[in-house]
Parts: C-alpha cells; sequence; structure tokens
C-alpha cells in the first residue's frame, strides 16, 4: 500500500468514490442502488468478520493464566478495604496484606507436607 492511501481521510475518499462509482453503475445499467448498497455493505461486513477472525486465530491464547510456579493459596478479607492472601511463588510462600494504598510481603512458615490439604471449593451463595 503506498504512502499516499495511508491517511484516514485517503481512505474515506477513496471509500466514497468507490461508493459513488458503483451507484451510478448499477442505477445505469438498470440495478437498484439500494440493493447495489446493501450487497456492497454485506461484502464489507462479511470481510471484516473473516479479517477479525483471522487476526484473532493468530493472536495469543485467550483468558488469564499465572506465570509458572506462581499460585494463589488462599484469601481472606480483613476489612471492606484491606484483604490477606497467601501466595506461593516457585516453592516459597508469601503472605501478603494489601489495601487502599499499602501492601506488605512477609515469608510464611514453611507447612509440612503430611498437613497440607487441597483447597476447598465455596459455592456461591444467594443473598
Amino acid at each position: 500500500m503506498s504512502r499516499w492511501f495511508a491517511g484516514p481521510r485517503a481512505k474515506l475518499t477513496a471509500a466514497l468514490v468507490a461508493m459513488l462509482l458503483l451507484v451510478c453503475g448499477g442505477t445505469l445499467g438498470g440495478a437498484a442502488p439500494v440493493l447495489l448498497a446493501r450487497l456492497l455493505l454485506g461484502a464489507a461486513a462479511l470481510a471484516g468478520l473473516g479479517w477479525w477472525l483471522k487476526r484473532r486465530a493468530h493472536s495469543r491464547p485467550s483468558g488469564f493464566t499465572l506465570a509458572p510456579g506462581l499460585a494463589v493459596l488462599a484469601r481472606t478479607a480483613l476489612s471492606a478495604r484491606s484483604a490477606c492472601a497467601l501466595i506461593e511463588a516457585d516453592g516459597q510462600r508469601f503472605l501478603i496484606v494489601h489495601g487502599d494504598g499499602f501492601a506488605e510481603i512477609a515469608l510464611a512458615a514453611p507447612v509440612p507436607t503430611a498437613c497440607r490439604r487441597p483447597p476447598t471449593r465455596r459455592l456461591p451463595t444467594s443473598a
């Protein structure tokens, strides 16, 4: 694509000229201009959808994943604006207390393997 056609004004002008040529050509050929405009709009929408799907397929995987070796083991709210979290990073556990404008990190005491239990999933309660 040349540099002249790179700006938004040039693209809009080219699209307007193409639309006028199609409408004029359609009326001279006996086709209804509304039908041609609808077909052009539908073709542009399908082309845009195809481009978006192709771009999305080649992008990075969707969804948030934690870095390897990093896991949130437990979280507890201390008040309306502060909370406490137990984090495991590369085999070490950290206790993080955070809130509005502050965060403190402390090394948590190691827990023997025999005492560890898998985290339980809580079902949401209806209010």
